[in-house]
């Protein structure tokens, strides 16, 4: 049975609205949800206390798991969109830095005109170089192949549509 979405306004004190979605049978419907500035997570009240509305909807998480919006979109409360972390792999799960320089993740330029550079970090926190490219999008190709073998489901990638296609493209 396909689930429905439910759509429910939470509005700031600063009169600014953001649009939750629920499943059509989330516990959280009918409970007033409220936002966290601090944050930029949603609460709700359960049993007297405020807890963080991901967490409230999944009950089972240990409390050293961390609950992870896998589309980064904190407003995206649907359970297909939640999944356990640790803290390492909900890292990962991280949009681009605001001070990228190039657009693409874990492509880098040391300076204007020279090549692109690939890197990641392994599964062990280690910074591996992946090499140096003519083009920012063989980069990209490159640390996309390398992102996705190593963090499987967790990776972000530049070009999430095209991973295998370009793996065929440069074989």
């Amino acid at each position: 049975m396909h689930k429905m979405v439910f759509i429910y306004t939470v509005t700031q004190r600063n009169g600014k609205q953001h649009k939750v979605l629920l499943d059509d049978d989330s516990p959280a419907i009918g409970k007033t949800i409220s936002y966290s500035n601090s944050h930029g997570y949603f609460v709700i009240r359960h049993q007297n206390k405020l807890m963080l509305l991901h967490r409230f909807l999944m009950p089972h998480a240990k409390e050293d798991e961390i609950v992870d919006h896998k589309d980064q979109n904190r407003c995206n409360q649907q359970l297909h969109n939640l999944r356990l972390a640790d803290k390492r792999r909900n890292g990962w799960n991280m949009a681009k830095r605001k001070s990228n320089t190039t657009g693409s993740i874990g492509v880098y330029r040391k300076k204007k005109g020279s090549p692109f550079f690939a890197k990641i970090k392994d599964a062990n926190g280690k910074q591996v170089q992946l090499g140096s490219f003519q083009t920012i999008k063989e980069a990209e190709i490159c640390y996309d192949m390398a992102c996705h073998n190593i963090r499987g489901e967790f990776a972000v990638l530049n070009n999430p549509d095209n991973i295998f296609k370009n793996r065929l493209s440069i074989i």
